[in-house]
């Protein structure tokens, strides 16, 4: 609708007249909030009469072997020659790891030129964590809190956004410390799929 349409106008009261009463719209809209005590029950009382359904993020976990790994430091995140990559390099390589492509850009390779930034080390055993949903920065900080209680050794965040749906990637390598399985997830309300 045109927002300069003057409120009083015969047009103006034509169109919301047909919205109102010729088409009347329905539609699903996502919704998310964090919940602090008291608004929730309030929130949930407001949409029981509309259908409403509760999406959890869907994880899955797959394990990545003798990965190349950019080298990435807090006090460098614009990058050091030899030192570090940037922040946006990682970025760009995590988004490569997550797609499963080929980093090791070879002539013959038609398909990836891309290859791991440098300074890189071998992780030997890594894990892809992909988490897909809609996520509330709130849930990022308590899932990077836990993995940091958890002594993870090397984690990296990054946002995707693939058909509207917001989802956050962890990989991280596994220590000796660490299990198979991630116990946090449940603390965190999300379910292993």
């Amino acid at each position: 609708m045109d927002l300069s349409f003057n409120l009083d106008s015969k047009k103006y009261k034509r169109i919301s007249w047909s919205f109102k009463e010729k088409k009347p719209l329905k539609f699903n809209f996502l919704l998310a909030w964090h919940p602090t005590g008291m608004e929730e029950s309030t929130m949930m009382s407001y949409f029981s009469n509309y259908g409403i359904q509760e999406h959890q993020p869907k994880i899955a976990v797959s394990m990545v072997t003798d990965l190349q790994c950019p080298v990435l430091q807090s006090s460098e995140l614009r990058g050091k020659l030899e030192v570090a990559c940037s922040a946006r390099e990682l970025f760009d390589w995590l988004g490569a790891v997550f797609s499963n492509a080929d980093l090791n850009n070879e002539p013959s390779n038609f398909i990836s030129t891309y290859c791991c930034p440098q300074p890189s080390t071998l992780m030997a055993k890594a894990s892809l964590c992909t988490i897909t949903g809609f996520i509330l920065p709130e849930k990022i900080c308590l899932l990077l809190e836990q993995l940091w209680y958890e002594h993870v050794c090397l984690f990296h965040l990054a946002y995707l956004c693939q058909h509207d749906i917001l989802g956050a990637v962890l990989l991280f390598q596994i220590s000796a410390s660490c299990h198979k399985h991630f116990p946090f997830y449940s603390r965190l309300g999300l379910t292993v799929w």
